[in-house]
C-alpha cells in the first residue's frame, strides 16, 4: 500500500524500493509478479530504459512457468495464470512504449537505443506469447520497426508471418 501511495505521489524511486522490500519478505508470494511489473512501470515513468529492461528480465525469469516461484505456487493455478497475464501485459506495454518513444525522438542515440530495446522486447514477446490474443498486433508492430530500421529481410519475414504466409 505504501508503494502504491508512492507511485500516486510520483515518488517512483521510493516505490521501487518498497516493492522490492515487499518481494523480499516472501519470495514465493502469489502477488510478487504484480509487484515486479510495478517496478518495471516505475522505471518507465522515470525514463530509465536500461533499468526497465532489467526489471522486465527479472519479471520474465523469476515468475516463468519453470521458476522456483511457479513451483512453490503450483497448487494455485489462478496465481500461475495471473502471473502469465501480468508478464504478457508488461512486455507488451514496454515494447509499445519504447517503439512510440523512438518514433517521437526520430533520430539520435536516445531514439536508436529505444528502437534497439523495442526490437528485443518485441522479439521476446513473439517467442514467449505466440498464443496471445495480441500476437498479430505485436507481429505487425515488430515488422514495422524492422522495416524502419532498414532490416528489410527480417521485416519481410515478420510481415509474412503476420499475414499468414510464414
Amino acid at each position: 500500500r505504501i508503494a502504491a501511495w508512492s507511485v500516486e505521489t510520483g515518488a517512483f524511486e521510493v516505490a521501487i524500493s518498497d516493492y522490492r522490500a515487499a518481494i523480499a519478505l516472501n519470495l514465493h508470494h502469489p502477488r510478487n509478479p504484480e509487484l515486479q511489473a510495478e517496478i518495471v512501470a516505475c522505471f518507465r515513468k522515470l525514463g530509465k530504459v536500461d533499468e526497465s529492461w532489467d526489471a522486465l528480465e527479472v519479471l520474465l525469469a523469476s515468475y516463468a512457468p519453470t521458476s522456483d516461484w511457479a513451483t512453490a505456487n503450483a497448487t494455485d493455478p489462478a496465481s500461475l495464470a495471473a502471473a502469465l497475464e501480468v508478464q504478457e501485459r508488461a512486455i507488451r506495454s514496454l515494447a509499445v512504449e519504447l517503439h512510440t518513444e523512438a518514433k517521437q525522438l526520430r533520430t539520435g542515440e536516445p531514439a536508436q537505443r529505444r528502437y534497439a530495446y523495442a526490437e528485443q522486447v518485441y522479439a521476446r514477446y513473439i517467442v514467449l506469447f505466440a498464443g496471445s490474443a495480441n500476437i498479430g498486433e505485436m507481429r505487425y508492430a515488430y515488422a514495422e520497426l524492422l522495416y524502419n530500421r532498414k532490416k528489410f529481410a527480417a521485416a519481410f519475414i515478420a510481415k509474412s508471418v503476420t499475414i499468414g504466409f510464414g
